[in-house]
Formats: structure tokens, C-alpha cells, sequence
């Protein structure tokens, strides 16, 4: 089978017909590239017919063939090109038919951080966008109508790069030439590379793709057995998996839902089944019944793995030989926050699946193509769309660091029944106030004693160091009401406290902890019993990837709740910039360069019965996956340091008062410290 470029046979309009009943001339819009060179290939197996394509826009292919070009058959990306050509005559009336609706996504490389809306796409880091020209071609026409809808094709339209077709607007942003393509899905759905954002249907008007016999290439009726192949079982198959669904028949279009001697359109797949296959789905894995999970699969069929930031990319026989050595042990595996989109025979499922075997478990967005083929409904595409494997509940074998330079204490242990030496000392004047008595090593329990003889290292924010033990002490830590400071302080005219005298006094007002005194070159906050933990290094995020997050936590409903307690104080215009505002952000990376963690908060207000709020985003930042939010959008940790101190992949949030670990639904608190503040901040 031979494909053309339309440069290549814009000749053809001057050619008389053909008439080889061993091909037929083929004209096809642009994204059915990829689709009919597969649909050729298998209808030049069954027929022995050769299609020759040439693919390019609908608009110039209708104007060609209105020349005269010696085309057996026309595929065009909107049905209202095929109308002029069946009034001329150059086609034929009856033979017109609605064979697929296309579908618009945004395409983006691997090398840049994908929109999360259509809207982001207004955003400057996208310097140049490329469409299908809107003057001839029909996805062009839907993807500036889509950018009309949401309101920023007057901001974008001075960056617009026009592909004389949609093929060619794909290809300047794979080449580079355009940070972000706004394309037809069948170009994107087995791309090599790349990332995609789906755009709502309902942005643009209905890309109802309609082809039609024609009269002057010589050989209609092989045009009208292609035609029907199209919309044959094994064409459709084809069709869907490229992301083309059979719309219905266009009311009052005179098209029918498919050529001559095709079967009737393809009911869409009730979500009732969908959901049973996802259910035997999720059963054979629960099971560990492999035969019954591999009967799931289509015989076509496309896999990508992703665990943490390393990706895999399978067939059906290499998924299914990847997959054997999983179902030789036990697993839990569930999904939720399940979407089904599509029609058709295929469905587009979207879920989030939690993962658990023995102590791994896995939790991350996926992706399922399921498609309806003879046999029934079939997985046709998987893709764990971004991956955060951690290992649930787990000891972090990170610790608190409190004090001040010269009296900094790691707490290890309760000490509520250890007596000191009532040698007491100020460690710090806070707030917090921390306060120490001296204790007798001998007086230490043993597992106590042994547990403070294994920290290692010292863990400030922006890294670690070695760790110097000395002698232990019962510390306590409290932010003192101000009426009891001001007691202490003399008001009243009684003498003020000394500074072990209100350490003395501090240890009475809360239960003490048994800590170890530490030193260390670093300005640690926190301790580990590892002794060469992984810190991740912060930086500044850059302002384009900070407005992306702020973007992205302003459509969350924590943001939404804010705007309405905002508003409920009285307040007016937009509650992230009401009284003290501020945005945190914090770009975690880790010492190979491999993995970055983006922490962005934002903050406005001050209580004391006025409004106060904040919102917090935390994601996973790879070179292999759109960021993962590895929390609840609006509910995450804000970091004030990020590690892996066991290297075991799974990280630790560390923050004043916790040490936070990943669990099935965002962060689990693993060790807790309590700073006991009894002051009135008003």
C-alpha cells in the first residue's frame, strides 16, 4: 500500500481517471493518517485493492477534487465539504455517509509541562501554538472555536502557528517549532511521545466526518467496498482504537449512518457494561486469577507501566508476560473516583487505582481504552498515567530537633515517669520555650537508651550532616499564656524570674519528653536513625510553573469554601488577596536531579475572628508524567523539608509539627510534636 502527501499528488487535478480495479485514490483528511493506513493495510489483506491515500486538509483536498482530481473516494473531517461536491455531481448523493466524530486534544511533549485546562493555554511559557488552519480545515475551525469559548483566543491568537493541515500542526509541536498543538485525538492516541489534555466536545461545534464515492477517479466501486470496510466490525475495531467514534446520522443531513452494505451504526457502550468489565477487571487481579485477567484484553492492545518516575511500554503478549510474575502472589487491588467518557463502541475510563502486594503499594491516576469487538467488551489501552509508590504505614526513623545553637536536644522518648536531677536551664526563650532538667544516664531505660544511640545524622532544610550525641535530659516545651509571662516578668511588683527559674516553672505546666543533647555542623530540625539520608534541595519555582499551581488550587473546592467564608466575614473581590497575603512556593529536589517535589501555598488574613485561610498543593514533579498531586488538591502539607531518609522511594513530609508519611488518600502523621501553645495570639 502506498500513502502520498498531498504536495505530492496535487498532479492529480490535472490526470484523467483511473480505472486499475487492482487501487483506488483515496482523498482523507488529515487525522486519519494514522487510522486509514492501518484500515488500507487490512483491506488491501482482505480485497487485494491497494489504497492509495493522499492525506491532507479537507478544505484544499474539496477544492482538488472539484478541479477534477481523480479521487475514488472522500474522507473529510466535516461533513459540509462533502455537500458541494454531491451537488456538482463530482460525488455521489447516496453513497454519502457519517463514518466517525473526531475528538480535539492539546499536545505537548514530554519536555514541557502540560495545560490542566484550555485555559492555561493563555499562560506566556506557551509562546507558540500551533492549529489547523481555520480558513480550510475543520479541526482548525473547532480548535479556535474552542479557544473562543473559554475566552482566551484573543490573548493566544498573536501566538498561533497555522499547519496547512492538523497533521502538520502535530509535527511543529514534535519538532519543537510550538510549545502546544491543539489536534484531533486519532494523531495523538498512539504517539510515540507526548502528553494530552481532551477538550470538551461542547466548546466546539460536532466534528461529524462524513466520506462519499466520487465519480471521477474510475473505480467507485472500489471506493464503495472501502467504504463499507470502514464501517465494517474489523474497520470499526481499527476506527475506535484510534479514538474515532460512529456518530449518529445527522437530522435532515439525507447521510446515512453507514455506506451500502455496512452493518448499522454501533450502539454506544451502556456504562453499566463498562463497569462490569472494570469490576471482572479489578476480580481476576483480586483473584490472582490470570487467565481470566489476560481474557480481558483486546488482541490489540497497548500497555504503559509506570512505577514511581521509570515508564514501561508493552504489547498484549509483553503486558500479559510482565503481569504473569504479579499474580504469583497476592494482591489488593481497588479503583475509585471512576469517569467513563465516549460512544460507540469504545469508552474512555479514567480512574484512580490503589495498588497493595505484600509491603509495596501503589497509588496513581489510570487510564483504560475499552473497546467493543466481537467477543465482547475488551481493554484495548492501558496507562498508569503517574505513579507515587510508597509502603503505607511505616516508621519514619525521623525524629524532632529542638533548642536553640548550643542546646539543641533530639526528643526520643515520653519521660513522664523519669526524675532529674532538678538541674534546670533555658534551652530557648521561643516561642516555644523549651526548657531542660539534667537526668542520670543510669536512670534511662534500656530500649530508650538504645533508641537514642541510633540517630546518625541531623536533617536541616536544605540538607543533612552527622550527628554528635551527648548527655540526656527531660525537656518540656510550652508557649506560656501571656498573663503567665507577664507573672514571670515581675508585673505586679514581684521580682522577676530568673532564667532556670522559668525553666522550672515551664516544666511544670506540661508532660516532658526525654531527649538527647546533639550537635552538628547543620541547623538540624529534625533527626533519622539513617546515616546518609536523602534531603531534597529547595529552590525557587519559576514564575510560569507557580501561576500553573496557583491555577490549579484556585479550582479546587478548599479555594471555593475560602471564597464563601471570605465573603461570609464581609469581605469583597478575591479572598487570596485580602489582609497579610502571601504565596509559598518551594521546588523540593532531590541530590540526583531524577525527582522534585512543587510545594505552593497560598495564604491570606489573620483570624482573631477576621477571616483567615489558606490553601495548599503539593505534587510530583518527573520528566515522565503531567504532575501528580500526591495529596488532596487543597489539602496538602506544606513542607518545611522533603526526604527519603531509607531510600526507599517513598518520601517524608517533614514539617514544625510532624513527620508526615504517604498513605492510600494523601499523608498519614507518623510522629507528632506537641509545641503545647497556651498563649492568645489576639
Amino acid at each position: 500500500m502506498r500513502v502520498l502527501l498531498l504536495a505530492a499528488t496535487l498532479t492529480l487535478a490535472c490526470g484523467g481517471k483511473r480505472a486499475d480495479p487492482a487501487q483506488i485514490h483515496v482523498a482523507a483528511a488529515a487525522d486519519l493518517t494514522r487510522a486509514f493506513t492501518e484500515v488500507g493495510a487490512a483491506f488491501k489483506a482482505k480485497t487485494g485493492i491497494e489504497p492509495v491515500f493522499t492525506f491532507g486538509s479537507t478544505g484544499l483536498l474539496a477544492k482538488q477534487l472539484g478541479q477534477g482530481a481523480p479521487f475514488d473516494l472522500f474522507a473529510a473531517a466535516n461533513i459540509s465539504y462533502t455537500d458541494g461536491l454531491v451537488a456538482d455531481g463530482t460525488c455521489a448523493a447516496d453513497s454519502r455517509a457519517l463514518y466517525a466524530r473526531g475528538r480535539l486534544v492539546v499536545w505537548t511533549s514530554t519536555a514541557i509541562a502540560p495545560p490542566k485546562r484550555l485555559e492555561d493555554l493563555a499562560d506566556p511559557r506557551f509562546a507558540k501554538i500551533a492549529i489547523a488552519n481555520p480558513d480550510h480545515a475543520p479541526y482548525g475551525v473547532a480548535a479556535k472555536a474552542a479557544l473562543t469559548k473559554v475566552g482566551i483566543w484573543s490573548a493566544v491568537e498573536p501566538r498561533m502557528v497555522y499547519g496547512e493541515n492538523v497533521q502538520q500542526a502535530l509535527q511543529f509541536a514534535q519538532s519543537g517549532n510550538a510549545d502546544a498543538a491543539v489536534i484531533a485525538l486519532s494523531l495523538s492516541a498512539i504517539t510515540d511521545d507526548g502528553k494530552t489534555l481532551a477538550v470538551d466536545p461542547a466548546l466546539h461545534p460536532p466534528l461529524d466526518q462524513a466520506l462519499v464515492v466520487c465519480s471521477h477517479g474510475g473505480n467507485a466501486k472500489g471506493g464503495a467496498a472501502f467504504a463499507a470496510f470502514v464501517s465494517s466490525p474489523e474497520g470499526r475495531e481499527i476506527m475506535n482504537r484510534y479514538g474515532f467514534l460512529l456518530p449518529p446520522a445527522a437530522p435532515g443531513s439525507g447521510a446515512s449512518a453507514a455506506p451500502p452494505g455496512a452493518r448499522a451504526p454501533v450502539a454506544a457502550i451502556p456504562e453499566s457494561e463498562t463497569r462490569a468489565l472494570i469490576a471482572a477487571w479489578l476480580a481476576a487481579q483480586n483473584r490472582a486469577d490470570a487467565t481470566a485477567y489476560a481474557a480481558l484484553y483486546a488482541a490489540r492492545f497497548t500497555g504503559v507501566k509506570r512505577v514511581g518516575i521509570r515508564s514501561w511500554q508493552y504489547d498484549r503478549a509483553g503486558w500479559l508476560a510482565n503481569r504473569a510474575a504479579m499474580f504469583k502472589h497476592p494482591m489488593t487491588v481497588a479503583a475509585d473516583e471512576i469517569a467513563i467518557h465516549g460512544a460507540g463502541s469504545v469508552a474512555i475510563v479514567e480512574l484512580v487505582q490503589d495498588f497493595t502486594q505484600g509491603k509495596f503499594h501503589d497509588r496513581g491516576p489510570k487510564q483504560l481504552v475499552v473497546v467493543r469487538t466481537p467477543d465482547g467488551l475488551r481493554i484495548a489501552r492501558e496507562e498508569m498515567r503517574a505513579s507515587h509508590a510508597a509502603q503505607g504505614d511505616r516508621d519514619p526513623g525521623i525524629g524532632f530537633v529542638v533548642g536553640a545553637a548550643g542546646a539543641r536536644y533530639a526528643l526520643v522518648d515520653e519521660a513522664a515517669a523519669l526524675t532529674g536531677t532538678g538541674v534546670h536551664a533555658l534551652a530557648s526563650a521561643g516561642p516555644p520555650m523549651i526548657a531542660t532538667e539534667g537526668l542520670d544516664p543510669a536512670a534511662v531505660p534500656a530500649a530508650t537508651a538504645a533508641r537514642a544511640a541510633s540517630i546518625r545524622a541531623l536533617i536541616a532544610p536544605a540538607g543533612g550532616c552527622p550527628a554528635a550525641l551527648g548527655a540526656p535530659a527531660l525537656v518540656a516545651i510550652a508557649t506560656p499564656h501571656f498573663g503567665t509571662v507577664q507573672d514571670w516578668d515581675g508585673d505586679g511588683g514581684r521580682p522577676a524570674l530568673t532564667a532556670a527559674e522559668r525553666a522550672q516553672a515551664l516544666t511544670a505546666l506540661v508532660a516532658r519528653q526525654l531527649g538527647v543533647a546533639v550537635t552538628g555542623p547543620c541547623a538540624a530540625r529534625w533527626y533519622t536513625t539513617a546515616a546518609d539520608p536523602v534531603v531534597f534541595a529547595p529552590s525557587k519555582v519559576p514564575a510560569d510553573r507557580l501561576a500553573e499551581a496557583v491555577a490549579g488550587l484556585r479550582a479546587t473546592a478548599a479555594w471555593k469554601q475560602l471564597q464563601t467564608e471570605f465573603a461570609d466575614h464581609g469581605g469583597t473581590g478575591d479572598w487570596s488577596q485580602g489582609d497579610d497575603h502571601a504565596t509559598l512556593a518551594n521546588l523540593f529536589t532531590d541530590p540526583s536531579g531524577t525527582r522534585s517535589y512543587l510545594a505552593v501555598q497560598v495564604r491570606s488574613g489573620h483570624g482573631c475572628g477576621d477571616f483567615a485561610g489558606e490553601v495548599s498543593g503539593l505534587w510530583l514533579v518527573t520528566d515522565h508524567a503531567a504532575p501528580l498531586a500526591v495529596a488532596p488538591p487543597g489539602a496538602a502539607p506544606w513542607p518545611a523539608a522533603i526526604t527519603d531518609v531509607d531510600r526507599d522511594g517513598a518520601i517524608e513530609v517533614l514539617t514544625d509539627t510532624d513527620v508526615l508519611v504517604p498513605t492510600a488518600t494523601g499523608f498519614a502523621s507518623a510522629r507528632h510534636l506537641e509545641r503545647n501553645d497556651f498563649d492568645d495570639p489576639c
